[in-house]
């Protein structure tokens, strides 16, 4: 955690610099946390439960029904990597830092799910992981100082956009087929 304040601490007092100088801090940052990650065994992170209720059309058939899906995880944080320059900018209490990343692996799933399309197969339950091979992170945080002159990050937005290539992977071959 030490190193993420010194990180801030340089951000903040390069915010005036160029980006490339900017990309360099966010590269270090990005490494160190990156070896603490793993030497702890926090690459991973559990998400919350999805409740989808959906109504799709077969020719001259209206078909609707629900996924429910719990015990979710999304991984692999030690594959964290920035693919933008960053960017730094005076906002109303502070300064506001961008930055385009990328998971080199992101992977998620849940533990149990269950989908049910009652006119067609009932319900069918099973295991579901997804890897995404092309998706984009864009991060915005915000740094302010208080009186003290304490540095206080706070994470504004993390954005997950250009999903493309989404690898479905189920233990039910069944469960597969109607994916």
């Amino acid at each position: 955690m030490d190193r993420m304040r010194y990180f801030l601490a340089f951000v903040y007092m390069f915010a005036y610099c160029e980006s490339s100088v900017l990309n360099a801090i966010l590269d270090y940052a990005l490494e160190s946390n990156r070896a603490e990650l793993v030497k702890a065994g926090n690459t991973s992170a559990a998400i919350g439960d999805l409740e989808h209720d959906f109504e799709i059309s077969l020719r001259f058939l209206n078909v609707s029904g629900d996924l429910t899906c719990m015990q979710g995880w999304v991984k692999d944080f030690s594959t964290l990597l920035r693919i933008g320059d960053v960017s730094c900018r005076l906002g109303e209490e502070g300064f506001v830092v961008s930055a385009d990343l990328l998971l080199g692996k992101l992977q998620l799933g849940f533990k149990h799910c269950r989908l049910r399309v009652p006119p067609l197969a009932g319900s069918l339950s099973g295991q579901l992981s997804m890897t995404v091979r092309h998706h984009q992170i864009q991060a915005r945080a915000s740094l302010s100082l208080d009186k003290q002159r304490h540095c206080s990050p706070q994470l504004e937005a993390l954005t997950l956009g250009g999903v493309e290539q989404v690898v479905i992977d189920s233990t039910d071959g069944l469960f597969n087929m109607i994916i």
